[in-house]
């Protein structure tokens, strides 16, 4: 490491400078006139470019601007506001030929051949990069960066050919994870244009009947939720004082479930209490667990057995009888014949409300228990997928985080 060089961020920076816009502003999906103004809310937490809406500001104001236009390959900062810090790198699209930042945002350009534009991106975005600049913010109420921040970040600056090599290595791996990404992405959505069409139309050719849930195969029946469940019971009503390291039963919250219809098991909290209230409200395997406030509708199987676990107060339990596979009902949960319906029944205010009553009015189609099963594979093959996918994507975000250290610090080397 001996050709590396330590420096600070001030001595590698030929540009450092803020933007601006006038007063107001639209998005270019209303109104494709004027220039891109890239903002806060176009920098992700991850540290990627957001380019699907981005508001703009008047030609001839932009036109205007001494500070502020944007060259590709600038690497911009969150300057200020709850989220000070975020760092991306702009690339600027195909046909955006001049685009500009607003106020929130510090636009940074390293000095020609001391530094690399990718390299200073990785290295800000990185570990190493995000504790200096954290430390660095001022301010509680309005945190946030002046421009002096620079001369505090320190960096270990390697000649610029093996920055470059350096930024190439972990922008590959970048490319990689936002392409998984786009793939669960897209697996998302064909999950759930699966969903509205198998509980819609089936999987065979029907004659297809009209039905107040639209059209569904003919030989389908449509019933309550009350015809397929033959419990529901809301969790018990406790307080914080039940939660202990040494309880005898675990609690399912409405942020335990998650949205590929599972409960994390892992983070449930362990409460103490009566063995008479864990035997009325303990769930059974198959169970459906549903949110009744604030994400109303939102559900999850249950696939615990012989361990005791129970809702909570904000949740109703929902036991299905032999008519119904509990996967289908929850998948149907999740299509837009459910959510209209649910959203029917919330009461609204501070907090929304779906009343247990109301829950078991929902109409369901119901085809045979055989076709139900065929239905759940078909979606659970999807699921498999991106399941698949999750796991990959994992692998690399740890691979990126050990690259990231080990190149940027110099404990390995890279062949120029």
């Amino acid at each position: 490491m001996s050709e590396w060089k330590s420096t600070t961020l001030k001595e590698m920076l030929l540009i450092i400078e803020s933007g601006s816009r006038p007063k107001g502003g639209v998005r270019i999906g209303e109104n494709n006139k004027g220039i891109p103004s890239y903002g806060g809310e176009n920098i992700s937490m991850n540290g990627e470019m957001l380019y699907d809406k981005v508001r703009t500001v008047p030609t001839e104001f932009a036109l205007g601007m001494t500070k502020g236009i944007l060259d590709d390959k600038d690497v911009l900062i969150n300057k200020d506001g709850a989220n000070t810090g975020k760092t991306a790198i702009y690339n600027r699209p195909v046909g955006e030929k001049i685009s500009t930042i607003n106020e929130h945002l510090f636009r940074l350009r390293c000095k020609h051949g001391i530094a690399d534009q990718e390299f200073l991106f990785h290295y800000l975005n990185s570990e190493y990069g995000k504790k200096q600049i954290l430390l660095l913010i001022t301010g509680s109420a309005q945190p946030g960066l002046n421009s002096k921040f620079t001369e505090f970040v320190k960096i270990e600056l390697p000649p610029l050919p093996e920055q470059k090599k350096i930024a190439e290595i972990l922008s590959r791996i970048d490319n990689l994870i936002k392409n998984i990404k786009l793939k669960i992405k897209k697996l998302e959505k064909l999950k759930i244009a699966l969903i509205n069409n198998l509980i819609q139309k089936g999987i065979k050719n029907y004659v297809f009947k009209d039905s107040e849930l639209g059209k569904i195969p003919n030989s389908w029946d449509i019933v309550n939720f009350k015809d397929i469940f033959s419990k529901n019971t809301y969790g018990p009503r406790f307080n914080a004082s039940n939660y202990a390291q040494d309880g005898n039963v675990k609690t399912i919250r409405g942020t335990d479930i998650l949205e590929n219809l599972k409960i994390n098991y892992e983070q449930v909290p362990l409460a103490k209490l009566d063995e008479e209230i864990i035997s009325n409200h303990s769930l059974n395997h198959g169970d459906i667990v549903m949110i009744t406030t604030a994400e109303c509708g939102f559900s999850a199987v249950f696939k615990q057995q012989n361990i005791p676990y129970i809702c909570s107060a904000y949740a109703i339990r929902l036991e299905p009888n032999k008519k119904v596979n509990s996967n289908y009902c929850a998948y149907f949960l999740q299509s837009e014949i459910a959510k209209r319906q649910i959203q029917k029944f919330v009461r609204k205010g501070t907090v929304s409300n779906l009343p247990g009553s109301d829950v078991m009015k929902i109409r369901i189609p119901l085809p045979t228990i055989e076709e139900q099963n065929q239905i759940v594979s078909a979606l659970e093959a999807i699921e498999e997928l991106i399941k698949d996918s999750g796991s990959k994507l994992k692998v690399n975000l740890l691979l990126k985080n050990s690259l990231s250290q080990d190149l940027l610090s110099g404990h390995k080397r890279v062949n120029v």
